[in-house]
């Protein structure tokens, strides 16, 4: 409610807003060369997926010898938790999704990285 704008026409006047943010996302999982890290990267990008599925969002997962395209709803959130429980980003050799190998992201696509380092 924008009350000011309601009290000078007498009327209730709803003021409504844009997103800030979009919600779509692209998650970059980095294997950082430390096997103990695997697991809290994993678990890392299945929250935030599982979130943003929730959400609405379209979600898409990218790492070593992982690709999980854009998607939304139950279908994505089931293939990207299948994928993220099957990823051995070490068995995956010298492939290396990145931005070379990725498409482009689309306009109001955001990226976030996990696990790197």
């Amino acid at each position: 409610m924008h009350w000011k704008s309601s009290a000078k026409t007498g009327t209730l006047t709803v003021r409504e807003m844009e997103a800030e943010t979009a919600l779509d996302t692209r998650i970059v999982l980095g294997s950082g060369g430390d096997p103990a890290r695997l697991e809290e990267t994993v678990s890392e990008a299945a929250a935030l997926g599982a979130h943003l599925l929730s959400a609405g969002a379209q979600v898409e997962l990218a790492g070593r010898g992982l690709w999980v395209p854009p998607g939304r709803g139950p279908a994505q959130r089931r293939r990207a938790l299948t994928a993220l429980a099957l990823w051995e980003p070490a068995a995956a050799g010298g492939e290396v999704i990145g931005p070379a190998t990725l498409p482009p992201l689309r306009p109001g696509v955001r990226e976030i990285h996990v696990g790197l380092g």
